[in-house]
């Protein structure tokens, strides 16, 4: 639950920090729909009661504020964006070495939609700044690597 919390907070605020600094572009309308969906799926979770609450959850929301602080300290949308990204790709290494090592456990057809979406993203990213390109083809080679990660054979332990 406090992982959805987290992922919100750091999209949030990075698509928040692009609108302050260099105003709203409809690229961004993937980026602000995954951070509402995040924030959703929390509250939701926590309404009807149904949710886990384990160690790492921890992590999302601390990097996830922190992000709030990059941004007021930085006042740049680049750092405060690519700190948000570098944030979480970090805490999805796990999510990464499960695929690799028990594919079976992360094979979901929403790696391919969220894969999609980012192309539909970057397709409407033409002629904006890079910062308006970053988070979608960040989340394209993350969904991409999901993909070809959880749809391999799994190897046998030994």
């Amino acid at each position: 639950m406090l992982s959805w919390t987290g992922w919100s907070i750091l999209m949030g605020v990075g698509v928040l920090s692009q609108i302050i600094n260099d105003g709203f572009d409809w690229s961004q309308t993937g980026l602000l729909l995954s951070t509402f969906g995040c924030l959703f799926i929390a509250l939701f979770s926590i309404s009807i009661n149904n949710f886990s609450l384990i160690k790492s959850d921890w992590w999302f929301l601390f990097l996830g504020f922190l992000s709030i602080g990059v941004y007021f300290v930085s006042k740049d949308s680049l750092v405060t964006t690519l700190f948000a990204i570098t944030a979480d790709f970090l805490l999805g290494i796990p999510t990464l070495q499960k695929a690799f090592k028990f594919p079976s456990l992360e094979k979901s057809k929403a790696w391919a939609f969220g894969a999609f979406s980012s192309v539909l993203a970057i397709s409407i990213c033409f002629g904006d700044p890079i910062v308006y390109w970053l988070f979608p083809v960040y989340l394209l080679f993350y969904n991409l690597t999901m993909i070809i990660l959880s749809n391999r054979k799994e190897s046998i332990q030994s």
